[in-house]
């Protein structure tokens, strides 16, 4: 990466208002900006001596690397996921976590790019997804927990092409 543009990645993932961290292949903290460390509790040294193995839920571990698995066998591109993290001080938090593999130079998977927002409790999709859910044809459903999609467009009925060029509505050709 020429010198310049990385002046202004590391710029970005630092000032970034949301967490954001980039994961080894195997769960371990690469580096983490301060949004995260705050939204977690931790400072950086400690968060960088974690993976996010340590601090998921146990109850929300088997959703996260299963579809880290569809991702390393490039059935997905990339996910989102709601899940549970647990705070230094022991508290849980709801996460909106989205996540991307980053491929080096020769195309293999190097690490992950994940993004962290606080979420609420439980979510409720907005009436305007409903709205949308129901002027589609489809009965609006709640979130789907295994493949972290819900009932919201944003979440489920959008999805992006291999190719990353457009936007499709999952089981519907053009």
């Amino acid at each position: 990466m020429p010198e310049r543009e990385a002046q202004l990645f590391a710029a970005m993932f630092r000032g970034s208002p949301i967490g954001m961290a980039l994961v080894s292949l195997q769960g371990g903290f690469m580096t983490v900006n301060e949004a995260l460390c705050r939204m977690l509790g931790y400072a950086q040294a400690e968060l960088l001596a974690l993976t996010f193995q340590d601090i998921t839920h146990p109850e929300d571990l088997g959703s996260d690397l299963a579809l880290l698995r569809r991702v390393l066998a490039r059935e997905i591109d990339q996910y989102e996921l709601r899940k549970r993290y647990r705070r230094k001080d022991g508290q849980l938090i709801w996460i909106a976590l989205h996540v991307s593999l980053i491929l080096d130079e020769d195309g293999a998977p190097a690490f992950f790019c994940r993004r962290f927002r606080t979420s609420p409790r439980r979510w409720r999709p907005k009436r305007s997804c409903r709205t949308f859910m129901s002027g589609c044809g489809w009965p609006w459903k709640p979130p789907r927990t295994a493949s972290g999609t819900g009932g919201c467009p944003g979440a489920s009925c959008l999805s992006r092409t291999r190719s990353g060029r457009s936007w499709a509505l999952r089981g519907r050709r053009p």
